[in-house]
C-alpha cells in the first residue's frame, strides 16, 4: 500500500486479504483510492466513498507512439523552482484542491524526495508547466505512472499524451550517458 498525494494506492500480485490494513486504513488521511479493481473493490467497505472513477493499468515494453511537439523539451523536475511551476499546474485543477499542503511545504517535501525510485516528466509553454506525468516505486522493470494532468486551459492539445510518451521513452529506453536518471526498464 502507497499513499501519494493522499492517493492511497493498492496493488498486490496475490489476492490476499484486506483485514491486515482495517486499522491503518481508519488512521490514515487519504482523498483518492486506487488500484486493479478486483483488490480496490475489497477495501471499499472500510472507507466512505464520494465518488467512483475508473483508472487503468498496462505494461510497455515498445512505443509505437512519437512525440508530436519535438520543438518543447521535455523536461524532468529537479529544482525547487520547478516543483513551485508544478505545484501551480497541480492547482490549476480542481482534483488537487484541498489535497495539496501550501506551497513551501509542498515544495520542502517533493525536494527532500527527488532521490527516491521516480521522476517527474513535464512540458513548458511560455514559461508555464502545461502537463506533467511522475512515476514511484521504480524499478529496473517496474514503475506506477500517478500524477498525470494537464492545465485545463491547455487539454485537448495533446499535451498529455506528448508528456506520457516522454515519461514512457525515458523508462523504455534510458539515456546511455551518465545523468541524474540512468534507471529503466
Amino acid at each position: 500500500m502507497l499513499n501519494n498525494f493522499n492517493n492511497l494506492t493498492y496493488y498486490c500480485k496475490e489476492d490476499r486479504s484486506i483485514h491486515v490494513y482495517e486499522n491503518i486504513i481508519k488512521d490514515l488521511n487519504f482523498h483518492k483510492i486506487s488500484g486493479p479493481s478486483h483488490l480496490v473493490d475489497k477495501l471499499i467497505p472500510f472507507v466512505d466513498v464520494k465518488s467512483d472513477t475508473l483508472s487503468y493499468m498496462g505494461y510497455v515494453s515498445k512505443l509505437i507512439l512519437k512525440r508530436q511537439y519535438n520543438e518543447l523539451p521535455l523536461e524532468f523536475i529537479e529544482t525547487e523552482e520547478e516543483f513551485s511551476l508544478q505545484y501551480d499546474l497541480l492547482m490549476s485543477t480542481e482534483e488537487y484542491h484541498g489535497v495539496l499542503p501550501i506551497k513551501k511545504n509542498y515544495i520542502l517535501q517533493q525536494a527532500s524526495n527527488i532521490k527516491s525510485q521516480s521522476r517527474t516528466a513535464y512540458l513548458l509553454v511560455d514559461d508555464k508547466m502545461v502537463s506533467s506525468a511522475a512515476t514511484v516505486a521504480e524499478h529496473d522493470r517496474s514503475a506506477i505512472v500517478v500524477g498525470v494532468v494537464t492545465n485545463p486551459s491547455y487539454r485537448e492539445k495533446g499535451y498529455g499524451s506528448e508528456v506520457l510518451i516522454g515519461l514512457f521513452e525515458s523508462l523504455v529506453n534510458p539515456p546511455t550517458s551518465c545523468s541524474r536518471r540512468t534507471g529503466g526498464f
